[in-house]
C-alpha cells in the first residue's frame, strides 16, 4: 500500500509537471498564433494597398487613352505614349508586389493553421496524459 501511495504521489507530481509544461507550450503557441495573426493582417493590408494602386494606375491609363484618341497633336500623343508606358511599368511592379504579398499572406495562413493543428495535437496528448 505504501509503495502504491508512493507511486501515486510520484505520478501526481509527474502529471503536475507535465501539465505545467503543457500550459507553457500552449501559451507559447497562442502567442505565436497571435503574432502571426497580426503579421497576416499587415500582409493583407499591404496586398490591398497594392491592389488599390494597380487599379488607380489602370484608371489613369484608361483616362490617358481617352485623351489620346481625342487629341491629334503628335507631340501630345508621344507624351501620352510615354506616360502610358511609365504607367504600365508601375502597374507591372504593383502586380509583382501584389503577387509577393499574396504569397506572404498564404504562407502566414499556412503557418497559423500548422500552429493550430500542433496546439490541438498537444491538447489531445495532454488530455490523454491526464486521463
Amino acid at each position: 500500500l505504501r509503495q502504491s501511495q508512493s507511486e501515486a504521489s510520484g505520478l501526481k507530481s509527474e502529471l503536475k509537471n507535465l501539465t505545467l509544461e503543457g500550459e507553457e507550450k500552449v501559451s507559447g503557441l497562442k502567442q505565436d498564433a497571435e503574432r502571426l495573426q497580426v503579421e497576416l493582417k499587415s500582409a493583407e493590408a499591404r496586398a490591398s494597398s497594392e491592389a488599390s494602386k494597380a487599379e488607380k494606375s489602370l484608371r489613369e491609363v484608361m483616362e490617358l487613352k481617352t485623351k489620346a484618341t481625342s487629341m491629334h497633336s503628335s507631340d501630345f500623343v508621344a507624351g501620352l505614349q510615354k506616360e502610358i508606358q511609365e504607367l504600365r511599368q508601375r502597374c507591372s511592379e504593383s502586380d509583382k508586389q501584389l503577387v509577393e504579398s499574396r504569397a506572404a499572406v498564404d504562407q502566414l495562413r499556412k503557418t497559423v493553421s500548422e500552429l493550430e493543428i500542433g496546439k490541438n495535437h498537444f491538447d489531445i496528448s495532454a488530455n490523454e496524459e491526464i486521463s
